[in-house]
């Protein structure tokens, strides 16, 4: 079964991937995902906005890691 992008960004920063690790390694962890930089800016901006993560400088904290993990589970449409 084929992964939305926020799908995979969700199972990688629950499971402490790169995108967690440090943004400024975002080009890496972009190309990982399968993404460009900007859809990844897009994504983690709007998981901050759903209070799932909180970011500060260099770092991503998850806040909420139920519902994070939960997102690799639901559809797209879910996520709005």
């Amino acid at each position: 079964m084929h992964r939305d992008v926020r799908e995979r960004l969700a199972v990688d920063l629950d499971a402490g991937g790169p995108a967690l690790r440090k943004l400024r390694k975002q080009r890496n962890a972009a190309a990982r995902l399968g993404i460009t930089k900007e859809t990844m800016s897009r994504l983690l901006r709007e998981l901050k906005q759903q209070g799932l993560i909180a970011m500060s400088g260099a770092s991503i904290t998850i806040l909420d890691r139920a519902r994070l993990a939960g997102l690799a589970r639901e559809p797209a449409s879910a996520l709005d």
